[in-house]
């Protein structure tokens, strides 16, 4: 759920294994589009691998942060993590099977 922003209270559930966030351009080709000048066109990547989600920032002009840490390659999300891209946070939740069986 997108926390604050241009987009505030809109929710992107994730339907694939891997998603890309960038900016809403005309052209974009990727999955979440983000009304924010200060995020990169392709600014990060949520996937999910056997051990869990992870963020991979994609080269981003302003970073990417994870519960207020920048992302340097990438880092694993947990259920209730933020995602900052520019001036648009947002919350990951996980769906309830998964978070259940989430290893602390």
């Amino acid at each position: 759920m997108i926390t604050s922003g241009r987009q505030e209270g809109a929710e992107i559930p994730l339907y694939t294994d891997s998603v890309t966030i960038g900016r809403a351009v005309a052209s974009a080709t990727w999955e979440i589009r983000l009304e924010d000048r200060a995020v990169s066109r392709p600014h990060c990547t949520i996937e999910k691998k056997p051990e869990g989600w992870v963020l991979i920032d994609l080269g981003s002009a302003n970073g990417t942060l994870v519960n207020g840490k920048s992302v340097t390659g990438s880092v694993p999300l947990s259920d209730g993590a933020v995602i900052t891209c520019g001036q648009t946070n947002i919350l990951f939740r996980l769906g309830q099977a998964e978070a259940e069986t989430q290893v602390p």
